[in-house]
């Protein structure tokens, strides 16, 4: 069964309101899709994770950004941590799609890259090359063809 292409634009700013400029990322995902996004937060930080993974002309596509912001005492931007990862191999995706019921993601030593943040949003330093291991799951709700993917599980972390 074919499916019409979805676009998902994300904008991101962290600048003054001054700022003129806003990144804005446009994914086109045509095909089997599973994505999501969860925040954790505690008052001197939070981290909020994109993750997706969607079929290409290649086999499958995974892309995940995780943004740290770290907080002072008055809840102020002092600076963070910005992780992105755009993949085409070195993972293993499975996805039921017959009944979009459940997807799952899995990867270890995957290349990322890894930029510290200013209190502007801005690298301090040039970026860097790291590894991640990445362990997602998801379970579908609600009925088919409207049916919403939630998260059940993640793990992502340095390798």
């Amino acid at each position: 069964m074919a499916s019409a292409p979805a676009t998902l634009a994300i904008a991101a700013l962290a600048a003054p309101a001054s700022a003129a400029t806003v990144q804005v990322t446009h994914l086109r995902f045509g095909g089997t899709v599973a994505d999501a996004e969860w925040a954790v937060s505690s008052p001197t930080s939070f981290t909020d994770t994109f993750l997706a993974v969607s079929t290409s002309k290649q086999g499958f596509e995974l892309h995940l950004e995780q943004f740290t912001a770290n907080l002072d005492a008055d809840g102020n931007l002092t600076g963070g941590t910005e992780l992105f990862a755009n993949l085409t191999s070195g993972f293993t995706v499975a996805v039921d799609t017959v009944k979009l019921a459940t997807a799952s993601v899995d990867g270890l030593g995957l290349p990322a890259t890894t930029c510290i943040l200013d209190a502007s949003g801005n690298p301090i330093e040039p970026c860097a090359d790291t590894t991640i291991d990445l362990n997602a799951s998801w379970v579908g709700q609600g009925r088919s063809p409207g049916r919403l993917p939630t998260i059940t599980s993640s793990q992502l972390g340095s390798a």
